[in-house]
């Protein structure tokens, strides 16, 4: 009963080439329905019912059956811690499975306020790296980096750090964090330390110290920090938005940190959770944010996000808030 396949492991086919149609077992259908029945009028998991089920009405052997009900329980507490702690909202909570499979808990809302081609239009000396960064100049004199992530390798970031160090002569910079996705935080202060006139500190964080909900560390500061003996004080115009998240958040927050920067556009996403996994007996991980992100006067950012010292309606064809930040860039410059 059921599909039947051929020694090929191929469905069957009639002479003229046409599938035969496929046959559903009657047993399975009435086993599905009889289990789900039983499950939801006493509120239980289905391992304990469809385990005899399986032997009783597909003759299974005992210990495929077993490992069939195991599955199920699987894949219901998966679904079912997913739905539960999925009310918290925070996109860094997750759940991993054994085998790899991360299953998110919440997206989030993200519109998008780029246009990277409409950017590259206008970009000369265009120069990519990896799926981390993009560089070039503006109308020959202003420089341009986009970097739209803190993953990837440490060669990657190697070579970023080399293009924003050719930046560094024009007399003015626009950083573009719109799309950054987040990633290691140590290599966002690697790049901001190029861009650094004197220490700032750029962050808050209270770390969780225990079970309850409200147990944290007393308030810890991160600075951004210049590299030694060389500060950089020219104007720096940094465009930002809800595609920003995580440690590119961070990442804003050391440039608001900056005198010599202006952050423009729209918040970021507002999550930042410097997560860590708690591992169950099953294999099974969840993996939850770890601190509490505040600016450096203490003002929460998380769902709020970092706010934009300009703020910037992405209105209009093309890429509008880049334009916007082009135009405020050119006012910044020494007249």
């Amino acid at each position: 009963a059921g599909i039947e396949l051929d020694d090929t492991g191929a469905a069957p086919t009639t002479d003229d080439g046409a599938a035969t149609p496929v046959r559903v077992d009657l047993r399975v259908v009435l086993l599905a329905s009889g289990v789900g029945l039983v499950t939801g009028l006493f509120g239980v998991g289905a391992g304990f019912v469809v385990v005899p089920a399986l032997v009783a009405a597909m003759h299974l052997p005992i210990k495929r059956a077993t490992a069939t009900g195991l599955v199920v329980i699987v894949i219901n507490s998966a679904v079912a811690l997913t739905a539960k702690i999925g009310e918290l909202q925070d996109i860094h909570v997750t759940v991993r499975m054994g085998d790899g499979r991360i299953f998110p808990t919440f997206i989030g809302d993200a519109p998008r306020n780029y246009d990277y081609r409409a950017v590259a239009a206008r970009l000369k000396g265009m120069k990519q790296v990896g799926r981390i960064g993009l560089a070039g100049t503006l109308d020959g004199d202003l420089g341009y980096l986009a970097v739209t992530s803190l993953l990837g390798t440490d060669a990657q970031h190697a070579e970023l750090a080399a293009v924003l160090d050719g930046l560094l002569d024009k007399p003015g910079l626009v950083l573009d964090l719109r799309a950054n996705v987040g990633g290691d935080e140590t290599r966002a202060l690697a790049l901001a330390a190029r861009l650094a006139d004197a220490p700032h500190v750029y962050a808050r964080r209270l770390r969780r110290s225990g079970p309850a909900p409200r147990d944290f560390s007393e308030p810890s500061l991160s600075w951004v920090r210049p590299r030694e003996g060389k500060a950089y004080r020219k104007p720096i115009v940094v465009l930002i938005g809800r595609g920003c998240v995580s440690s590119g958040e961070g990442f804003a927050k050391m440039m608001a940190a900056l005198p010599h920067a202006v952050l423009l556009g729209q918040p970021t996403r507002g999550a930042s959770g410097n997560p860590a996994p708690v591992d169950l007996p099953n294999g099974v991980s969840v993996w939850f944010s770890r601190w509490v992100d505040e600016l450096p006067d203490g003002t929460p950012t998380e769902g709020v996000g970092v706010p934009p010292a300009v703020p910037v309606a992405h209105v209009g064809t093309g890429d509008p808030t880049f334009e916007a930040g082009v135009a405020k860039l050119r006012e910044l410059l020494p007249k």
